[in-house]
């Protein structure tokens, strides 16, 4: 039995901590890559998916202006579709367990980072928030299941702007949850210590004759060529690796100077960022 199915619920949302998301996040990927994580490195989101948590992908039209960038279908269902050859909506049936994401995340290069955290969005949605075991038990009655119970659309505002304490819908908590998930999946905390681990050792091996000149603007460039560096080691955007570090604890909004390399007992700090 999953974790998740042993937790208490609000509405029907799981009640986690960020210790537990970033838990299930390590137990998940060292349950994939059939050890522990230990090495910084790019985690394959659709081999994970698919070959972990048995999860089909299927790239269509979900909006005619993008606002729909995945979609986690937890029960047999009908899903629209957008036809923009002949500007219309179409219903089709979708299997359980079928992760939409929207085609343009596949036009070029430039959509590749958002193409991954959206299908680890998904992957985080499979993981937290399929239907208790009494809601999959009435899908042999006679009566459909509704929206809410057979699928989780994720709109491109879903979760914008959220803190970690401010008020949220069920909907809001159920896609901060599912963004904080597909982050600790993408860029694992371990791999994420081993990465830090490793730059600061280069980085404290070199002299830096230019920070008594330049003070703040030479460790903001710093920490800008550190986030280049981590957005291609595990294959993320910029944005999202600052965020994960902002989370972790290397960074902080209110200085732009990298902490202290955070201890292997971090876990023990999250309860009092919730």
């Amino acid at each position: 039995m999953r974790l998740v199915d042993q937790v208490p619920r609000k509405n029907g949302v799981p009640i986690l901590k960020i210790v537990e998301l970033e838990s299930i996040a390590h137990d998940e990927i060292s349950s994939f890559l059939r050890s522990p994580v230990l090495q910084a490195t790019e985690i394959d989101i659709e081999q994970f998916a698919e070959e972990h948590l048995r999860i089909r992908f299927d790239y269509a039209e979900l909006s005619n202006n993008q606002s729909i960038l995945g979609m986690m279908v937890f029960q047999d269902c009908h899903v629209p579709f957008y036809d923009s050859t002949n500007d219309t909506i179409n219903h089709f049936e979708v299997k359980a367990g079928t992760a939409l994401i929207d085609k343009t995340l596949l036009e070029g290069p430039k959509m590749q980072h958002r193409a991954r955290f959206t299908a680890a969005h998904e992957c985080a949605h499979w993981i937290l928030h399929r239907p208790t075991k009494a809601i999959q038990n009435t899908s042999d009655s006679k009566q459909p299941p509704t929206n809410t119970e057979s699928r989780i659309v994720c709109r491109t505002t879903n979760s914008k702007s959220l803190s970690d304490t401010q008020q949220k819908t069920a909907s809001e908590w159920k896609e901060w949850q599912a963004d904080n998930l597909a982050s600790a999946l993408l860029m694992p905390g371990a791999s994420v210590r081993a990465f830090m681990r490793n730059y600061l050792e280069v980085e404290n091996k070199k002299s830096n004759p230019f920070i008594d000149t330049f003070g703040e603007r030479m460790v903001i460039a710093k920490n800008a060529s550190m986030l280049r560096q981590m957005s291609a080691v595990f294959n993320v955007s910029v944005s999202a690796a600052e965020l994960r570090l902002k989370r972790l604890g290397y960074l902080s909004d209110y200085a732009p100077t990298l902490l202290p390399l955070v201890p292997e007992n971090q876990h023990e700090v999250y309860d009092d960022w919730f």
